[in-house]
């Protein structure tokens, strides 16, 4: 196997390095016979979450399964507005709608995030930079 290595000389962002750094260290476990060892940073900081967007003319939804090792959060006043944000609905419409495969067209829609299985180390990575048209 060849060893992932950090570029301490590459200027990275906070969110850049952990991903990096928990590649590597990953990396470097997957060698170890005993699946705990090998497995530790997966079953660390890995939890599922769920997609799920609903066409507002069918009502027909689709889901869609994820694995994470972080949450990207847009810094808000507090924690709790912050994950609340990231759980709300939102809307899909104009000309970010949703191509709806029952009605066989762009329908508008609202697309959830739903948490299904927390991980025992929670990676939360503040966005600091927002798309504002």
């Amino acid at each position: 196997m060849e060893a992932l290595q950090l570029n301490t000389g590459e200027q990275q962002d906070a969110q850049e390095f952990a991903k990096l750094f928990l590649e590597v260290v990953s990396g470097l476990l997957s060698d170890y016979e005993d699946s705990s060892i090998r497995n530790l940073i997966s079953n660390a900081f890995a939890g599922e979450l769920q997609n799920e967007t609903e066409c507002l003319g069918c009502h027909n939804k689709t889901h869609r399964q994820e694995t994470f090792s972080e949450l990207e959060l847009t810094v808000q006043k507090n924690l709790s507005t912050s994950l609340n944000e990231l759980l709300a609905d939102e809307l899909l419409t104009d000309s970010n709608q949703y191509f709806c495969s029952y009605c066989n067209k762009k329908q508008n829609a609202k697309r959830r995030c739903q948490l299904l299985k927390l991980p025992p180390v929670l990676n939360l990575q503040l966005l600091r930079f927002v798309f504002d048209r």
